[in-house]
Protein backbone atom coordinates (compact mmCIF):
# COMPACT_ATOMS: atom_id res chain seq x y z
CA UNK A 1 0.00 0.00 0.00
CA UNK A 2 1.45 3.22 -0.79
CA UNK A 3 1.72 6.36 1.10
CA UNK A 4 -0.75 7.80 -0.30
CA UNK A 5 -3.48 4.92 -0.99
CA UNK A 6 -2.85 4.61 3.50
CA UNK A 7 -3.88 8.21 4.17
CA UNK A 8 -6.92 8.07 2.09
CA UNK A 9 -7.32 4.88 3.91
CA UNK A 10 -6.87 6.20 7.24
CA UNK A 11 -8.90 9.69 6.77
CA UNK A 12 -11.75 7.51 5.62
CA UNK A 13 -11.51 5.23 8.36
CA UNK A 14 -11.12 8.34 11.09
CA UNK A 15 -14.06 9.98 9.38
CA UNK A 16 -16.16 7.07 9.42
CA UNK A 17 -15.37 6.31 13.18
CA UNK A 18 -15.78 10.44 13.94
CA UNK A 19 -19.40 10.50 12.39
CA UNK A 20 -20.14 7.19 14.07
CA UNK A 21 -19.35 8.29 17.34
CA UNK A 22 -21.13 12.14 16.78
CA UNK A 23 -24.22 9.87 16.03
CA UNK A 24 -24.13 7.80 18.96
CA UNK A 25 -23.42 10.57 21.25
CA UNK A 26 -26.38 12.34 19.50
CA UNK A 27 -28.63 9.77 20.05
CA UNK A 28 -27.57 9.21 23.63
CA UNK A 29 -28.75 12.51 24.48
CA UNK A 30 -31.88 11.80 22.62
CA UNK A 31 -32.64 8.79 24.97
CA UNK A 32 -31.58 11.03 27.90
CA UNK A 33 -33.75 13.73 26.85
CA UNK A 34 -36.74 12.01 25.96
CA UNK A 35 -38.89 10.66 28.18
CA UNK A 36 -39.72 7.12 27.79
CA UNK A 37 -44.23 6.59 27.30
CA UNK A 38 -45.79 5.43 30.40
CA UNK A 39 -46.19 1.75 31.46
CA UNK A 40 -49.59 0.90 32.26
CA UNK A 41 -49.61 -0.61 35.79
CA UNK A 42 -49.60 -4.14 35.87
CA UNK A 43 -52.96 -5.57 36.97
CA UNK A 44 -53.16 -8.14 39.34
CA UNK A 45 -55.25 -11.01 39.31
CA UNK A 46 -56.39 -11.70 42.47
CA UNK A 47 -57.51 -15.66 42.43
CA UNK A 48 -61.13 -15.34 43.84
CA UNK A 49 -61.50 -18.00 46.91
CA UNK A 50 -65.01 -19.43 47.26
CA UNK A 51 -66.69 -18.92 50.22
CA UNK A 52 -66.66 -23.13 50.83
CA UNK A 53 -63.08 -23.14 50.60
CA UNK A 54 -62.33 -20.36 52.71
CA UNK A 55 -64.89 -21.64 55.59
CA UNK A 56 -62.47 -25.24 54.81
CA UNK A 57 -59.61 -23.17 55.08
CA UNK A 58 -60.69 -21.70 59.11
CA UNK A 59 -61.91 -24.95 59.69
CA UNK A 60 -58.29 -26.13 59.81
CA UNK A 61 -56.54 -23.63 61.40
CA UNK A 62 -58.92 -24.24 64.56
CA UNK A 63 -61.50 -21.77 63.97
CA UNK A 64 -65.10 -22.81 64.38
CA UNK A 65 -66.76 -21.20 60.90
CA UNK A 66 -70.08 -20.92 58.92
CA UNK A 67 -71.04 -19.82 55.93
CA UNK A 68 -73.40 -16.18 55.98
CA UNK A 69 -76.60 -16.06 54.37
CA UNK A 70 -74.93 -13.79 52.31
CA UNK A 71 -72.31 -15.50 50.98
CA UNK A 72 -69.81 -14.42 53.52
CA UNK A 73 -67.84 -15.85 55.95
CA UNK A 74 -68.17 -15.88 59.86
CA UNK A 75 -65.44 -17.60 62.18
CA UNK A 76 -64.67 -17.75 65.88
CA UNK A 77 -62.29 -19.63 68.47
CA UNK A 78 -62.58 -19.48 72.17
CA UNK A 79 -59.50 -19.89 73.55
CA UNK A 80 -57.43 -16.66 74.25
CA UNK A 81 -54.11 -17.86 76.03
CA UNK A 82 -52.01 -16.17 73.72
CA UNK A 83 -53.36 -12.99 72.12
CA UNK A 84 -50.71 -11.79 69.88
CA UNK A 85 -50.87 -15.40 68.51
CA UNK A 86 -54.16 -15.31 67.68
CA UNK A 87 -54.36 -11.87 66.33
CA UNK A 88 -51.19 -13.33 63.92
CA UNK A 89 -53.02 -15.98 63.01
CA UNK A 90 -56.47 -14.17 62.46
CA UNK A 91 -54.66 -11.68 60.21
CA UNK A 92 -52.86 -14.76 57.96
CA UNK A 93 -56.57 -16.61 57.84
CA UNK A 94 -58.63 -13.11 57.14
CA UNK A 95 -55.48 -12.56 54.35
CA UNK A 96 -55.76 -16.02 53.00
CA UNK A 97 -59.44 -15.98 51.89
CA UNK A 98 -59.06 -12.79 49.99
CA UNK A 99 -62.10 -11.48 51.09
CA UNK A 100 -63.34 -8.44 53.02
CA UNK A 101 -63.22 -7.82 56.76
CA UNK A 102 -66.98 -6.71 58.31
CA UNK A 103 -66.71 -7.06 61.43
CA UNK A 104 -63.20 -8.13 63.94
CA UNK A 105 -63.55 -8.33 67.83
CA UNK A 106 -61.14 -9.96 70.14
CA UNK A 107 -61.37 -10.06 73.82
CA UNK A 108 -63.84 -11.06 76.56
CA UNK A 109 -65.75 -7.97 76.13
CA UNK A 110 -67.40 -9.38 72.64
CA UNK A 111 -70.51 -11.28 72.23
CA UNK A 112 -68.48 -14.25 71.62
CA UNK A 113 -65.53 -14.45 74.36
CA UNK A 114 -62.70 -14.93 72.19
CA UNK A 115 -61.96 -13.80 68.91
CA UNK A 116 -64.65 -14.06 65.68
CA UNK A 117 -64.63 -12.15 62.43
CA UNK A 118 -66.95 -12.21 59.37
CA UNK A 119 -65.68 -11.70 55.92
CA UNK A 120 -67.80 -10.73 53.05
CA UNK A 121 -67.01 -10.88 49.11
CA UNK A 122 -66.03 -7.78 48.04
CA UNK A 123 -69.47 -6.03 46.16
CA UNK A 124 -71.31 -7.26 49.40
CA UNK A 125 -68.70 -4.89 51.32
CA UNK A 126 -69.64 -1.77 49.01
CA UNK A 127 -73.25 -1.96 49.84
CA UNK A 128 -72.76 -2.40 53.57
CA UNK A 129 -70.53 0.48 53.30
CA UNK A 130 -72.75 2.39 51.70
CA UNK A 131 -75.88 1.61 53.86
CA UNK A 132 -73.33 3.16 57.10
CA UNK A 133 -72.42 6.07 55.16
CA UNK A 134 -74.44 9.37 56.44
CA UNK A 135 -76.44 10.52 53.33
CA UNK A 136 -75.29 14.38 53.28
CA UNK A 137 -77.76 16.81 54.47
CA UNK A 138 -79.43 18.66 51.44
CA UNK A 139 -79.62 23.01 51.35
CA UNK A 140 -83.33 23.07 51.38
CA UNK A 141 -83.60 21.02 54.44
CA UNK A 142 -80.73 22.16 56.68
CA UNK A 143 -82.43 25.75 55.62
CA UNK A 144 -86.12 24.27 56.68
CA UNK A 145 -85.00 23.51 59.32
CA UNK A 146 -83.94 26.91 60.98
CA UNK A 147 -86.51 29.18 62.54
CA UNK A 148 -87.33 32.10 60.54
CA UNK A 149 -86.72 35.79 61.92
CA UNK A 150 -90.08 37.74 62.19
Amino acid sequence: MTPENQKKFNVTAGGTFGFLGLMFVLMTFYVAAVPAPPKPAPTLAVPMVSPASCRDMLTQLGYVSSLTSGGGVSAKDASLTDPEGALTKATAAIAMCKMSLNEFCMGSACPDPGISFKLVPEKQFAEYLRKMTPAPVAASAASAAKPKKK
